[in-house]
């Protein structure tokens, strides 16, 4: 079955956002920082996003399974953070408008794994839900928000940040995304197969989608 794996490869598609809650105001910090955090600190609340850029998989593809790998950096309290998708054909990539807190979510959510020092979360119904959107196509964006729910006191989970543009072998302690899936696949002729007959040139790729 095809499977891709993917690093952020723009460091603005990651960080947080998050808000004062004494006076309001909002900041962003996307690929900014070597940390990112999801949760209620003393004085803010905080919301955090990591989004992949082409994904290749075919609308209504099958996804077997789908890991979001995040590393933990610190925890306090008791955190209780979900993943959602963000639920549109083509996610942009974060900023002050585009906050992570203003995403449409996906029905579809799992609860982030703040035990592990590496957090390796299953999002597979998070992305079969936005593959099967009828305006998803191949090579389009996926982006996830973490958010977790308010209660009184200090809990929060912080993780590392991917923050600079030297992308070409990112650290394995920056997000990353894998994926398995099942392409809806069609028949296509492999001119490369000399000797053979026309027919003979016909092999089947399950990876495309329907013509």
């Amino acid at each position: 079955m095809p499977s891709i794996h993917k690093d952020i490869v723009l460091k603005t598609d990651n960080g947080y956002s998050n808000r004062n809650r004494g006076n309001g105001n909002r900041y962003s910090h996307f690929g900014t920082r070597t940390s990112m955090a999801v949760g209620r600190g003393p004085v803010y609340d905080a919301w955090m996003g990591a989004r992949f850029q082409s994904i290749n998989i075919p609308q209504g593809a099958t996804i077997t399974s789908a890991t979001l790998t995040l590393t933990k950096l610190a925890v306090a309290g008791t955190p209780t953070p979900k993943i959602y998708g963000n639920d549109i054909d083509d996610a942009p990539t974060w900023g002050v408008g585009n906050q992570v807190r203003l995403i449409t979510k996906t029905s579809a959510t799992t609860n982030l794994d703040v035990a592990s020092a590496v957090s390796v979360n299953n999002v597979t119904s998070i992305v079969q839900e936005i593959v099967n959107r009828a305006g998803w196509a191949p090579n389009n964006d996926i982006a996830f928000g973490i958010f977790t729910v308010k209660v009184a006191g200090s809990h929060y989970w912080l993780a590392y940040q991917a923050n600079t543009t030297n992308l070409t072998s990112p650290p394995s302690n920056w997000p990353q995304l894998d994926i398995v899936y099942v392409g809806t696949g069609r028949l296509f002729r492999n001119s490369s197969l000399s000797g053979t007959s026309p027919t003979g040139q016909l092999q089947f790729n399950p990876s495309l989608g329907a013509p």
